[in-house]
């Protein structure tokens, strides 16, 4: 094995001898056993009398160790099935509370809410975290797993002194170890929304990295069982499709599908999921844009399999779940004789099934497994002679694999080590990354070391090593000052250009060597004219590594404030420091262009966001000394909540760039790489609205509409000295123009009619074009919108969730 990598691995693993600090053990609150069930409907029984209250909240927003305005009282019971919590919000004027509604996992809610988090494994590295509003919305995260989704019980209840919120936490819901005697941490936190108080029963430091270290302890949980955690979720859709353009005839395709979700607790502390023949009709539109970089165009995900409970498989970076059911590679590929068209050409691979195994024992350590099979994709290309059809292969069957295991220590110190691999018949290249890291803290929770490296390798399960690149690697390391107002870093990474780890996960660019050094200053405490402030400084210089050259050298500078009217104002600026080299642009090895200098200045407001309207205002200012380039950006957003059942939110962003300089094609005689100069105009109206008639009865939309346009007027050669050539290529820019469209329209209608199954009604809207041809404005180019091909999609689908331990129960 390579020596380099080798020594890597030794590194990381000689430095994992870590320091612990003394947990808080000192503030320790207790649960008690009940042999009667409370009743869940936010009322406190009288069972609730046997059972002590937990209190004594202090500020963390906005005045830090300060006592809350209205006092939070706490009680913690449990049985053989579940935790229970009540919790009574004091308030002397209920009638201000605010409770607007929302859909589950709503974290922007103007509402009121208590939040419970238990770190039941006590390793200050997971929590699982569970709140609900004032309103009635649950809430519920593992870590920062936002996507995190299981079935637990409570209601709410206002009355003349305050609300009250009873909560019930199967064990199916939560992982704990096997043990007699359970050592758990906990913390609460309660939020009164109109005033912007944060009050928590254990107060953090402010600052902290990671608040977990300071949770107390809750004792008395002692002889409970986990539950056989076993689950269900069928589904079933159907829906009508169709396709159309101007002077086409409208082609009408019918859907149907059916799958099934299967949850399988394997043990105490670990989780099988399972997706069969999955269906993410429901998912959102990707936000499509026209992207003129040289690197790939990135999307975040937003399909539930593939968001849930994925925390763990991001460790070494090296997992990007969009690889898995993407756009086949041969897409764009296929060639056509005269007589003949595509008539058919998926822009997605069909994914077979998948699963993931994760979780974390009681000894902390978390193992992740995931495995995803596709299917051999392919298009079909007719003949408009005879009729006949052939199938043409654009992306083979693939076997997709991620393997983690973490180590979690006390005092949030963990080693990790993380392999995928990218499986396919011999006839295609396989490929695997391996990575392993480390994070450690000092004893006194100030300082953080992290270190990460990662290789990369290509083979055929045949011998054809000539075909393949060279083993990849990549290194990082960065030391930090995690807390206090006065923070401060430093940090390199390396990655040498045969790096690639894109079949699995995402490699943009590759061979270069990235240094950076930052300063921050907080101020938390409110002064008289603001809430908090704050400003930080950074520096960069980054090189190509295969030369050294400089690609960037810059200074950042960003500060910020909030108002005790709660108007958020920021600023920020950044200059070069250095004409760098960039190698990427011009799109083949070998030539660079030289970036030039460029400064941008940065300016930002975000007003009260507890009014019933409020508005986002953004701007950025770019200026290219060297090419005498302009870039500016515009972005507006008000935020209107009509009522407790209707919000909406309108985003407008204009931009427009003025002699940007960037590739546009290839000299056809010398190969030479084309650079333009252009102009480009792009505008995004995007619109959300939500109505919520109850909790669990909502009907959302959302509409975007993306323009881009860009006119060519000069087009140069590019010089060996990564300059534009002198004199103009003969080529008429006007070929390179672009005028793209993308539209975009999703309305859902959803209703949860029992604990985890929901009826959806949806429908899609689609115009995509991307052509050459300009319009004098936005308004005339909207004219011919109607004309473009649009895809039409409207699916009924309904998932049932199902219990085993329910479902036996109910039975006997």
């Amino acid at each position: 094995m390579n020596l380099k990598w080798t020594i890597n691995c030794l590194t990381l693993l000689i430095l994992q001898q870590t320091l612990f600090s003394q947990t808080n053990d000192s503030i320790c609150f207790k649960a008690y056993r009940t042999t009667i069930a409370p009743t869940i409907d936010g009322q406190k029984d009288a069972i609730w009398n046997i059972c002590p209250i937990i209190n004594g909240f202090k500020q963390k927003n906005p005045y830090y160790n300060s006592p809350p305005l209205f006092d939070t009282d706490v009680q913690i019971l449990y049985d053989n099935t579940a935790i229970y919590v009540f919790a009574f919000c004091h308030d002397e004027h209920p009638d201000s509370i605010l409770k607007q509604l929302g859909n589950r996992d709503n974290q922007n809610l103007n509402a009121d809410y208590f939040i419970i988090a238990f770190d039941t494994y006590n390793k200050q590295q997971d929590a699982f975290i569970f709140g609900v509003s004032a309103s009635g919305v649950q809430l519920e995260m593992r870590g920062d797993d936002k996507s995190y989704n299981v079935v637990w019980d409570s209601k709410i209840a206002i009355s003349d002194s305050g609300w009250s919120v009873e909560i019930k936490i199967p064990y199916s819901a939560i992982r704990f170890p096997k043990v007699l005697k359970q050592d758990w941490r906990f913390q609460c936190i309660r939020s009164i929304r109109r005033i912007r108080e944060e009050s928590r029963l254990v107060l953090e430091p402010r600052e902290a990295n990671n608040p977990l270290l300071y949770w107390s302890k809750l004792d008395g949980i002692e002889q409970i069982e986990a539950p056989l955690r076993l689950s269900f979720t069928p589904y079933l859709s159907a829906g009508l499709q169709t396709e159309s353009e101007k002077g086409t005839k409208t082609q009408l395709s019918k859907l149907f599908s059916g799958g099934l979700d299967l949850k399988y607790g394997i043990n105490e502390s670990y989780t099988l999921d399972l997706t069969l023949l999955p269906d993410f009709s429901q998912v959102q539109s990707d936000n499509k844009y026209k992207n003129l970089t040289a690197y790939e165009t990135v999307y975040s995900e937003q399909r539930p399999f593939f968001k849930e409970s994925v925390e763990l498989f991001n460790k070494g970076d090296i997992f990007y779940s969009r690889r898995i059911g993407r756009l086949p590679r041969n897409f764009y590929s296929i060639s056509t004789d005269s007589n003949e068209i595509i008539s058919k050409n998926p822009q997605q691979t069909q994914l077979i099934n998948a699963f993931k195994i994760s979780g974390r024992n009681s000894k902390g350590l978390a193992i992740g497994v995931l495995n995803a099979i596709t299917a051999n994709t392919y298009a079909q290309i007719k003949d408009t002679l005879t009729g006949l059809e052939k199938s043409i292969l654009t992306e083979p069957f693939a076997n997709y694999n991620v393997f983690v295991i973490d180590q979690a220590f006390r005092q949030g110190n963990n080693i990790f080590l993380t392999n995928t691999s990218f499986l396919r018949e011999k006839n295609n290249y396989s490929s695997n990354v391996t990575a392993i890291g480390l994070s450690l803290i000092e004893h006194s929770k100030t300082y953080q070391l992290s270190l990460n490296s990662a290789l990369s390798h290509f083979y055929y399960l045949q011998n054809k090593p000539s075909e393949l690149p060279n083993n990849g690697y990549k290194a990082s390391i960065s030391l930090d000052k995690i807390n206090g107002n006065f923070k401060y870093g430093l940090s390199s990474s390396y990655m040498d250009k045969n790096f690639n780890a894109n079949d699995v996960g995402l490699t943009l660019f590759n061979n270069y060597l990235n240094n950076s050094v930052y300063i921050d200053y907080h101020q938390f405490q409110p002064t008289k004219t603001f809430l908090n402030y704050g400003l930080n400084l950074n520096y960069i210089q980054n090189y190509h590594l295969s030369t050294m050259n400089i690609s960037t050298s810059g200074l950042e500078l960003n500060i910020g404030t909030t108002t005790h009217r709660y108007l958020s104002i920021w600023s920020g600026g950044y200059a070069d420091l250095y004409n760098g080299f960039d190698y990427y642009e011009p799109r083949k090895e070998g030539y660079f262009l030289r970036t030039g200098y460029n400064k941008n200045i940065r300016l930002g407001i975000s007003t009260d966001y507890r009014k019933s309207l409020a508005i986002d205002v953004s701007t950025v200012v770019n200026h290219n000394s060297t090419f005498n380039a302009m870039h500016y950006y515009l972005q507006v957003s008000p935020l209107a909540r009509v009522s407790n059942h209707l919000s909406f939110r309108y985003t407008i962003e204009s931009s427009y760039s003025k002699n940007s300089v960037g590739f546009a094609s290839f000299d056809e005689d010398s190969g030479k790489p084309l650079m333009g100069k252009r102009n480009v105009t792009s505008i995004t109206n995007a619109l959300t609205a939500d109505y919520l008639f109850k909790n669990d009865l909502s009907i959302s939309i959302k509409f975007r509409y993306y323009w881009s346009q860009g006119e060519y007027f000069n087009i140069y050669t590019l010089t060996d000295e990564g300059t534009l050539s002198g004199s103009l290529v003969s080529n008429s820019p006007s070929q390179y123009n672009f005028n793209y469209n993308s539209l975009n329209a999703d309305i859902v209608f959803s209703w949860q009619f029992a604990p985890g199954s929901n009826l959806m009604i949806i429908w899609k809207n689609e115009i995509f074009k991307d052509s050459p041809y300009l319009y004098a404005s936005y308004f005339e180019n909207l004219k011919y919108l109607g004309e473009y091909p649009q895809t039409n999609t409207i699916m009924v689908k309904m998932l049932y969730y199902l219990d085993y331990e329910y479902l036996f129960k109910k039975k006997t």
